[in-house]
């Protein structure tokens, strides 16, 4: 477990990495989709403090749910990334409209389970990993499993009940498999640097400019 959080630790600068990265990209202009990314990347830093936190103090439950937010940056915005004009989508979201509301390039609304379907094309693990930490999202079975996880045999067929917070009745071998998927879909979010920098190419600064507030 010990080295399985260590790993993790030595990626947290590359938020910052990343972030500097963008903003050299419009030489320190930042457009709708770049300020955006820069959203998704301070969210990210800040779930991954807390999931650290929470994992050094035997916190499972929350840091599964937390895994779950981690994963809802990277659906959203690789959403954003599959429509037409990814800045006057992320412009229409700073406007409060609901990401499920817009569509792709293909006409399809950017809800959930098909941003979801989409990504597990490539990576069949997400559609498990979505399942499984949305349901510490919402009371499910997972709490009445780890209720009951808690429990002793008292003899005599009858059982004691305790509550708690700490993780000590979960395997070690799961706290480290919930580890390294928040390390795995943490670089998912560096990982669309790449793409958007590509896609950020086709627009030209000057007509930005001349549609969006610029801010430097």
């Amino acid at each position: 477990m010990d080295n399985a959080l260590s790993k993790l630790e030595k990626i947290r600068d590359e938020h910052d990495l990343f972030g500097k990265k963008l903003i050299a990209l419009s030489n320190g202009k930042i457009f709708p989709c770049d300020a955006l990314y820069l959203s998704v990347l301070n969210r990210s830093l800040e779930l991954f403090d807390g999931f650290l936190l929470l994992a050094k103090n035997g916190k499972y439950g929350c840091c599964m749910a937390m895994l779950r937010m981690q994963l809802d940056n990277v659906l959203r915005f690789y959403g954003v990334l599959l429509t037409e004009d990814p800045h006057e989508t992320s412009n229409n979201i700073f406007k409060g409209t609901p990401l499920y509301k817009i569509k792709d390039k293909k006409g399809k609304q950017l809800k959930d389970y098909y941003l979801v379907e989409c990504l597990s094309e490539n990576n069949d693990w997400i559609s498990r990993v979505y399942k499984l930490c949305s349901s510490y999202v919402h009371l499910s079975d997972q709490h009445i499993f780890h209720m009951l996880g808690r429990t002793e045999d008292a003899g005599n067929g009858e059982r004691n009940f305790y509550i708690g917070s700490s993780d000590e009745h979960v395997e070690e071998k799961h706290r480290i498999e919930l580890v390294n998927a928040f390390a795995v879909v943490t670089k998912g979010i560096f990982k669309f640097f790449p793409e958007w920098e590509k896609l950020s190419k086709e627009y030209d600064l000057n007509q930005l400019e001349a549609r969006y507030k610029v801010y430097e």
